[in-house]
């Protein structure tokens, strides 16, 4: 969280200028992908606004169906001797009842942790972040399992899975001590919630972006990931095409261990403004979300979180790129109702029809990979087609044959669906930088061997 990204960026656009393979090659039908899991969309940051009626059929509304947050240990634990167990007693029951999957993170230290015999250690630096050192030294990690175990006791029953600390790869901003130290206080805080909860779903890493070998290497050969489920990563990137670079190369890393499918991206987003260096423009989101939720998708995503639901309203500093993530105008409601950025738009297209889903290639005639095509097969006889354009130098034109009825287009800004027919022509626009000319399709066919097709027209 807290995309301080600027130490990273000459890294980034070194990244930026490869050769984009924007996921799995598309030029023959097949299955590329089968059981997307049906809660594979979450949200960072949301169901803790205070119009919680609204909060909550807005998440139902844009079909998200997990949420993300820190229980962190300085809310948990204030005072060395007092605990405030119920810091997120509203947050969790609210989860519950209306039918929410929480991750919880537990993460970060306590001021209470530290005196002034530390003053010169630059583990202690400040680092900008109020009242939290990020460092938990060896001889402190029993203090860090206590609250590990007390928070995962007191909130089993309300949690659906827990995530190990944040971005530690990001040094000194959250987390100031060595790598070997993070592998030992994850061991151990692992193995605290095991004692608490034996069932419990754990995830690990959350690294940030561009996370070295070293830090991969280690996490998993120091034995720190012995009794995790998955391992999170947070492939932040200026573009789509990047993005799913940069994610395939991480998933190459833990592949030798066992966690090729394991992988949750709990954070992916983009300012619309700011100077971090991965911005992209208000006008080119609605595509860039779909694209980035498409390719993590066919690409083997577990879950895919978006950062994050709210903004924090126009009136926000623009020079700022952390006010700037959210799908939603954080300002507050307008006539009793949250205001929608274009983008949320696509975010729900894709969370209503690939979840759940097989994801295939469609039958294809005389078309080069250059033009991607993902077809969603859905339960119940939906369907969803996606298809945009990766030719930098001119516009292509394309037939789509969508088998079935009820075919329909859908406009990325503003999600409305126009009635098709089951065979027209489209355009689809040069690829300009982040800008592609996507095509969105739905369908219904219970007819399964039927399958849709494009070609050349």
């Amino acid at each position: 969280m807290r995309k301080h990204l600027i130490p990273l960026l000459l890294g980034v656009l070194a990244l930026s200028s490869c050769p984009q393979d924007t996921g799995v090659p598309s030029s023959a039908a097949g299955l590329v992908r089968a059981g997307i899991p049906a809660d594979l969309l979450g949200m960072v940051h949301a169901g803790s606004r205070s119009e919680v009626t609204e909060e909550y059929a807005l998440l139902d509304e844009l079909g998200v169906e997990w949420m993300l947050t820190d229980f962190s240990w300085s809310e948990i634990q204030p005072v060395k001797n007092a605990w405030n167990l119920d810091a997120f007693k509203t947050y969790a029951d609210n989860g519950r009842a209306k039918g929410k999957k929480i991750l919880a993170i537990l993460d970060y230290d306590v001021d209470w942790l530290h005196d002034n015999t530390h003053a010169d250690d630059p583990h202690y630096a400040g680092d900008g972040c109020t009242g939290s050192h990020r460092y938990i030294s060896p001889s402190e990690i029993s203090l860090f399992c206590e609250y590990v175990k007390k928070t995962v006791d007191h909130y089993k029953d309300r949690v659906d899975a827990w995530c190990i600390w944040n971005e530690p790869n990001l040094n000194p901003r959250f987390w100031q001590g060595t790598m070997e130290e993070f592998f030992a206080l994850t061991k151990a805080a692992a193995a605290a919630i095991r004692e608490v909860q034996p069932d419990a779903f754990i995830i690990g890493g959350a690294f940030n972006s561009l996370v070295s070998d070293a830090w991969v290497r280690g996490i998993f050969e120091s034995g720190a990931m012995a009794q995790i489920n998955a391992i999170a990563y947070h492939p932040y990137m200026p573009r789509p095409g990047p993005m799913v670079n940069l994610y395939s190369s991480f998933k190459e890393k833990v592949s030798p261990y066992g966690f090729r499918n394991k992988i949750w991206v709990t954070e992916m987003g983009y300012p619309v403004h700011g100077n971090m260096g991965t911005e992209v423009e208000a006008d080119r989101m609605p595509e860039t979300v779909m694209l980035t939720i498409t390719l993590l998708t066919v690409n083997g995503a577990e879950r895919i979180f978006w950062y994050e639901l709210f903004d924090h309203g126009d009136s926000a500093d623009q020079g700022d790129a952390e006010n700037w993530f959210g799908m939603v105008n954080g300002g507050g409601l307008i006539n009793g109702e949250f205001q929608k950025r274009p983008w949320a738009h696509a975010y729900k297209l894709c969370a209503l029809n690939i979840p759940g889903a097989n994801a295939k290639t469609p039958l294809r005639q005389g078309l080069p990979d250059s033009l991607r095509a993902y077809h969603f097969e859905g339960p119940g006889g939906n369907h969803a087609l996606i298809i945009w354009n990766e030719v930098t130098v001119k516009a292509r034109d394309v037939k789509v044959y969508l088998p079935g009825k009820n075919q329909r287009r859908y406009n990325l800004d503003t999600g409305e669906p126009e009635p098709i027919g089951q065979s027209s022509t489209y355009t689809l626009k040069s690829k300009d930088g982040t800008n592609h000319s996507i095509q969105f399709f739905t369908w219904e066919n219970t007819n399964y061997s039927q399958v849709p097709r494009i070609s050349a027209p």
